[in-house]
């Protein structure tokens, strides 16, 4: 999981991982997985750099639905939730109609939960980058 967060963070990557046992079930939804997006919008950056810590969120739609791109989008899917909006969705991002690539990573061994942005042809070029890098340390 470093390997690839090292790579491709900041960007459209988000990675599954085993919760610390100090994390709050409500974080995980009682999953004991916890899923760490670094985004790559200035907004999102500046804000938890200014609050020197990370921030919880959830994504812009509900789980197998269509991304929101507009406020009038994003409302219709969260209308029973009170929410801070903070910006619109770049025109490009919008016409490339793409989300993040989800993984679900374990220890030794990771799985695609949802091909995004980032294809899994790179991801698996990637994994065998690590890989070979491992192997040549022992």
């Amino acid at each position: 999981a470093q390997f690839l967060w090292q790579k491709l963070m900041p960007g459209p990557l988000t990675l599954i991982l085993p919760a610390a046992e100090h994390v709050s079930p409500v974080l995980t939804a009682g999953t004991g997985w916890l899923g760490v997006r670094q985004s790559s919008h200035p907004l999102a950056h500046a804000l938890v750099e200014s609050l020197a810590q990370p921030i919880t969120t959830t994504s812009a739609n509900p789980s197998g639905q269509p991304p929101a791109y507009t406020l009038s989008e994003l409302k219709k899917y969260f209308s029973q939730t009170q929410l801070a909006y903070l910006a619109e969705t770049s025109q490009e991002q919008k016409n490339a109609g793409l989300s993040s690539t989800v993984l679900k990573v374990t220890a030794d061994d990771y799985s695609i939960v949802r091909e995004g942005e980032i294809p899994a042809e790179h991801i698996q070029a990637l994994a065998n980058e690590f890989y070979k890098s491992e192997n040549k340390k022992t």
